[in-house]
């Protein structure tokens, strides 16, 4: 995975912790409204497991989380900058 995947995996696990907290939403209730395991969800918010597209498109209409790709492409761009200015 490269660091900007990782960049991005990182913030959509942190907007998804928060929309769980601002909804009172356990992992439980997430993982039922995805359709999928709880130790799944569990995996995918630590970093253990990547999810699959389908499941991330449930987790999002759940939690009424939107991405567009130039949000997406910022990201990656950020990432670069910030990896270029360490290695100097």
């Amino acid at each position: 995975m490269s660091d900007a995947e990782k960049y991005l995996s990182q913030a959509f696990v942190s907007k998804v912790k928060e929309r769980m907290k601002q909804k009172g939403w356990t992992q439980v209730s997430l993982a039922r409204a995805c359709s999928i395991t709880q130790p799944y969800l569990s995996q995918i918010l630590s970093g253990t497991k990547q999810a699959k597209v389908p499941v991330l498109e449930k987790m999002m209409q759940a939690l009424g989380i939107e991405v567009s790709f130039s949000t997406i492409e910022n990201e990656k761009q950020n990432t670069h900058k910030e990896k270029q200015s360490d290695d100097t």
